[in-house]
């Protein structure tokens, strides 16, 4: 095992790289979800039927409302990909102790998934979504402006003790407080994840980058952060870029078809 430590501060504009994040209230470059919109109420067979809708990037998120005549009431919600390509919807909440509760979905080219038990009426928690084409996890950047397709996960109120998992807990991200480091693991081994990036925003909004890092199963990835950091807890929010090799790629595309 070798250990790699390294660290960067440095504050960016929101705007140019906060491309696909979205909370609750919060603008995201493009498009604002924060709650279900009204769309349309019909009566079908006795039964009345409202639908509302709310869109993030290629992806639609509808409800649906079913009122029987018997006035029960049954709901659904669905995300669907409009696109041609496949896209990765991450979806991440966190329980009071600040433990993060996520959920990774690849929606393939115009597939609607029921997404009913991971999003409430009002979509809180923190939605991203990311391009899942097939450039993702083989090709790699050249320059920093020319980076190969990631996927991306946000969590806000991240406590400590409390590790993020991505590509089906392919890849997890952890703190350590004591010597104010975050820690990235490969837990499978022979996989390596690339162009990876952490972006923490703290309670005044200034914004830390890490990165770009490549980190292979059996090395132990130390990230240093400022001392500053340390006073913040739970973190107001952090997100994280990767993009994986080609094995783990389709994995998830196999996971994506049942």
């Amino acid at each position: 095992m070798t250990m790699n430590l390294t660290g960067q501060e440095q504050e960016k504009n929101l705007g140019s790289w906060w491309t696909s994040l979205l909370s609750f209230g919060m603008k995201a470059v493009g498009t604002v979800v924060s709650q279900y919109l009204p769309m349309s109420t019909e009566i079908n067979q006795g039964d009345t039927v409202k639908k509302s809708q709310s869109h993030l990037g290629p992806i639609d998120f509808t409800r649906t409302e079913i009122i029987t005549s018997n006035t029960r009431s049954t709901v659904t919600k669905t995300a669907k990909n409009r696109e041609n390509f496949p896209v990765m919807l991450s979806v991440a909440s966190t329980s009071s102790n600040g433990s993060p509760l996520l959920k990774e979905l690849i929606l393939l080219p115009n597939e609607e998934k029921d997404v009913s038990t991971e999003l409430d009426d009002n979509l809180t928690g923190t939605l991203s979504w990311a391009k899942f084409d097939k450039n993702s996890g083989i090709s790699k950047r050249t320059t920093r402006d020319n980076i190969s397709s990631r996927t991306m996960l946000s969590v806000k109120d991240w406590g400590p003790k409390n590790p993020i998992f991505m590509f089906n807990k392919g890849l997890k991200l952890s703190r350590n407080d004591a010597n104010n480091f975050f820690a990235l693991d490969v837990t499978e081994e022979g996989e390596t994840y690339y162009d990876i990036e952490i972006m923490v925003v703290d309670g005044y909004g200034s914004v830390y980058d890490f990165g770009l890092f490549d980190v292979e199963y059996g090395t132990a990835f130390a990230v240093q952060y400022p001392d500053e950091l340390d006073q913040i807890l739970p973190i107001p929010r952090v997100t994280i870029w990767a993009s994986c090799g080609k094995k783990k790629y389709e994995e998830m595309l196999r996971l994506a078809v049942k």
